[in-house]
């Protein structure tokens, strides 16, 4: 469950490698990491978004070549090495883990939190939108992981943490192909980290609620969305940075994280046991979500 107001703050400087850092809970994790001295590779499809991030939270200097033995390029503290990456691609995955291997050394943990998401009934998405929901998100993750896991094998060591959601639990209406990549990240990283735990490889997949992210302005105005929505309010991506820098600590199979004082948690594990109780609860939680969509709208989202 969650754990905010945690740090990694005690560990000695480690390397970390974040996806989808120009913005929301990647953005976020770059920043807490920096601030604890680690060294970021910082990875995301807009490098010229993720560099304008990087200079507007103060995040520089940064170095487009290898960081010294003293952790930057200048050797006054972490690196932090900004990076194109296209999740997407195999190809893209292998050549930016080789390099930061060979250049920087065995990422400490690989952290996929890129993400896309698009609200809508399944039979009115276009095929774009499917496509591009399962190659983002399912495909980036099992891409990622499985460049990750080829570098950290041989070293017999490492982390790797997959964002997926709650939705990847409980199955959500109105944001089906999003759900259905979530409950493929869930499964591939339970799955997968039966297979690298006797090398010596952590594996833990994060599950969180609505955060207050671009994603949720994606939704806010779309009722088919209503159910994301049903928590007693949106995480910030500080609670869930938090959470995630706890779990590189203690380096759980699976983190959930819920709203406090609601039951999501909960009752998405019992809904993906039951599916038939769907059905009974989704009158209220239609309106608890259209509730907090209202409220939303009503504060300028």
């Amino acid at each position: 469950m969650l754990a905010f107001g945690a740090t990694v703050s005690g560990l000695m400087p480690k390397l970390y490698v974040v996806t989808g850092a120009a913005s929301g809970i990647g953005l976020q994790l770059t920043r807490d990491l920096i601030a604890a001295r680690h060294s970021v590779v910082a990875a995301d499809l807009n490098l010229s978004g993720l560099e304008s991030r990087a200079e507007e939270h103060g995040l520089l200097p940064k170095s487009n070549g290898a960081p010294t033995s003293s952790g930057s390029a200048n050797g006054s503290g972490p690196a932090v090495w900004l990076r194109r990456l296209d999740v997407r691609s195999a190809a893209d995955w292998d050549a930016l883990l080789n390099e930061v291997s060979e250049r920087l050394g065995v990422p400490d943990a690989v952290l996929n939190v890129a993400g896309y998401i698009r609200p809508g009934f399944s039979h009115k998405n276009p095929v774009e939108l499917i496509d591009t929901t399962i190659d983002v998100n399912l495909k980036g993750v099992m891409h990622g992981t499985n460049a990750a896991a080829r570098i950290m094998l041989p070293a017999g060591r490492g982390h790797i943490v997959n964002i997926a959601s709650l939705a990847g639990i409980a199955a959500v209406p109105g944001i089906a192909a999003y759900s259905a990549s979530k409950h493929g990240v869930r499964g591939f990283t339970l799955a997968v980290e039966r297979e690298l735990a006797p090398h010596g490889i952590s594996v833990t997949v994060v599950c969180p609620g609505l955060v207050d992210t671009p994603m949720l302005d994606a939704q806010v105005d779309h009722d088919e969305a209503a159910y994301t929505f049903s928590g007693t309010r949106a995480l910030t991506t500080e609670e869930i940075s938090s959470a995630i820098l706890k779990a590189l600590e203690t380096k759980p199979l699976e983190l959930i994280l819920s709203s406090p004082f609601s039951a999501q948690g909960v009752m998405s594990k019992l809904v993906n046991t039951f599916p038939g109780l769907a059905s009974v609860a989704e009158p209220l939680i239609k309106r608890m979500g259209r509730r907090q969509q209202a409220k939303l709208k009503k504060s300028g989202r």
